[in-house]
């Protein structure tokens, strides 16, 4: 019996993220939060009551998907340079 292969592809699910506020030209940690997807640093800020925000991303939660390749084959297209559908 043959193993089965797989097409896998590792996603973010969340990442820890330090929020620091700059005291002249030291950094003041604020906050240590758990995100998914992208940060933005002016919505933190607003959030915090600060001008500005650096963000340092501590830990992240990868996860591995995968689809075995016949079942892949069935519903993949084939793309045009990587990016566009023929």
């Amino acid at each position: 019996m043959s193993k089965t292969q797989y097409i896998t592809r590792k996603v973010v699910e969340s990442r820890i993220i330090k929020v620091m506020k700059i005291v002249g030209t030291n950094l003041e940690e604020l906050d240590t939060i758990t995100v998914s997807g992208r940060v933005k640093e002016v919505e933190l800020a607003k959030k915090y009551g600060v001008d500005k925000v650096v963000t340092i991303e501590v830990a992240k939660n990868e996860v591995v998907y995968g689809v075995p390749v016949d079942k892949f084959m069935e519903i993949a297209m084939i793309m045009n340079d990587g990016n566009e559908i023929e």
